[in-house]
């Protein structure tokens, strides 16, 4: 049996996080200047926490990535069904469609996607009359007078 120390123990299977680097290096960064090189299978403390920030600012840097590509992907949407949809949240986005080979939202993609659902669901496109439907102004009809009704009438 063993019996519990005082000491904090740097090892994974006391921490939460992983004590390993960055994503995409297979070993961990050098120990900086005034740094021991590990020791077995426990690092330094101040090594841990080290690579621990590390990890932390890319995780910040990712989040705010994908925040800025959705916000990107949203107006992007909005601006290329802007006469074809009345609502572009009808608008399902596809990220495998109607991106461009970089990732990004493709607006002529995005467009051929409207105007596709449209044909599929033309309810869903802006209602606007077109042509004489009876109303407002009706052209180039004589000024209403009166006294020509009554002498017509009269007559």
């Amino acid at each position: 049996m063993t019996q519990p120390t005082d000491e904090p123990q740097n090892g994974p299977e006391n921490d939460n996080e992983p004590t390993g680097g960055p994503e995409g290096q297979d070993e961990p960064t050098e120990p900086g200047e005034g740094e021991q090189e590990p020791q077995g299978d426990t690092f330094p403390r101040s090594y841990v926490e080290k690579i621990r920030k590390e990890s932390q600012n890319y995780r910040d840097r990712a989040k705010r990535g994908e925040t800025a590509l959705s916000r990107l992907t949203v107006s992007t949407v909005r601006e290329a069904t802007s006469g074809i949809l009345v609502d572009p949240t009808d608008l399902t986005y596809d990220e495998e469609s109607m991106s461009d080979e970089d990732g990004f939202p493709d607006p002529e993609k995005i467009k051929e996607a409207a105007e596709a659902l449209i044909e599929r669901k033309p309810h869903l496109a802006p209602r606007r009359p077109r042509g004489d439907i009876g109303q407002g102004n009706q052209g180039g009809g004589d000024d209403f007078s009166l006294a020509s009704l009554l002498r017509q009438s009269a007559g």
